[in-house]
């Protein structure tokens, strides 16, 4: 009879500590998600504002003439 409260205590001690590891893993998961991608953005937005004062913004022309000047910008 002690044997098998002993077994049942370990089995649920051994489920509570799967479940506590398994929770903990994904909120830190989702926390490094987050963070990069936080970072991800930030870095995009400084890297749009250098674009934005690094290159002349040409409004007229065509679409066809402003889409072949961008691209050729862009591969410079």
């Amino acid at each position: 009879m002690m044997n098998s409260f002993r077994n049942r205590l370990t089995l649920i001690m051994i489920v509570l500590v799967a479940l506590s590891v398994s929770a903990a893993g994904l909120i830190m998961a989702k926390t490094f998600k987050d963070s990069h991608i936080h970072a991800l953005e930030e870095s995009m937005i400084r890297e749009m504002r250098i674009i934005v004062s690094k290159m002349d913004w040409p409004e007229s022309g065509s679409k066809e003439e402003l889409l072949d000047y961008y691209t050729k910008e862009a591969l410079r």
